[in-house]
């Protein structure tokens, strides 16, 4: 038996009662509320830990620029990470003024895919231009300081109208800078013959790690020049295709696989 009373209504008192627009407002506020509360159980995802690819293979890697975002398509990061690839270097400024437009939102989707991840600054050299170019590139870049980052690249293959004596000179006021700012010593990507021809073969930044490109079958980009001993990173093919990346991609390999992956991100130099 169901001994509860029923309430009491004072006499000359109605039972409260809404308007529909008042009725529409609470429910608008309920579901507001329950939005506010389902947002606040959601978890912000979690990057994934480094890849560690095997010792000795090269490392497999790609590098892009908002040419690999056709109307404005999007790069699966994670599904790149599925492909084997291991590090990505995105293209970051060209010239003094030019920002790409994708690099900071693929900045970030390569760490949270857990990607090695480098930026680099296409040169356009013009005398006196180098400072600007560098200060430009590290203002969008940034110290490249987190676990992960790979040392800054210079992409050297136009000379503008410099003289092969000036374009080394501006590649070595470019570099400089950039090291000198973020305690980086960059990375130089150029052809055997650009550097032969435009910058007279120079010895000069042998010691900077090299980043050859030089589309080929086979087993390795070639012989030495420069004064390089040898090839850190090669760009053996710019139309090859990768799971996760909308149209063709320019294909890169790293020297020793993991173990040299994570030295070129530990680099650092005395400076900031």
């Amino acid at each position: 038996m169901d001994t509860r009373v029923d309430p009491v209504i004072a006499p000359g008192r109605q039972p409260a009662r809404f308007s529909p627009v008042q009725t529409a407002g609470l429910l608008i506020g309920f579901v507001a509320l329950l939005l506010v509360g389902l947002v606040g159980l959601q978890r912000t995802p979690v990057p994934l830990p480094l890849v560690s690819p095997p010792p000795g293979p090269p490392a497999l890697g790609i590098d892009t620029s908002s040419y690999q975002h056709p109307h404005g398509a999007r790069i699966d990061w994670l599904a790149v990470r599925g492909a084997g690839v291991s590090y990505v270097y995105l293209k970051a400024t060209e010239g003094s003024d030019l920002v790409d437009p994708w690099f900071t939102r693929d900045w970030s989707g390569v760490a949270a895919a857990g990607l090695y991840r480098g930026a680099y600054h296409y040169a356009r050299p013009e005398a006196g231009s180098a400072m600007a170019d560098a200060d430009a590139f590290v203002e969008v870049a940034g110290k490249l300081a987190a676990p992960g980052d790979l040392p800054p690249a210079l992409d050297v293959e136009e000379a503008g109208a410099l003289d092969p004596a000036a374009l080394a000179d501006w590649v070595g006021d470019w570099a400089g800078e950039v090291e000198q700012r973020t305690g980086r010593t960059p990375v130089v990507y150029t052809r055997a013959s650009f550097w032969t021809l435009r910058m007279a073969g120079t010895d000069r930044f042998a010691a900077s790690p090299l980043w050859v490109a030089r589309y080929t079958t086979e087993p390795d980009p070639g012989p030495p020049f420069g004064g390089w001993p040898t090839w850190t990173l090669w760009q053996w093919s710019s139309t090859g295709t990768t799971a996760g990346v909308p149209i063709p991609v320019d294909q890169d390999r790293l020297a020793g696989g993991g173990p040299a992956l994570a030295a070129l991100a530990a680099q650092r130099t005395e400076g900031p």
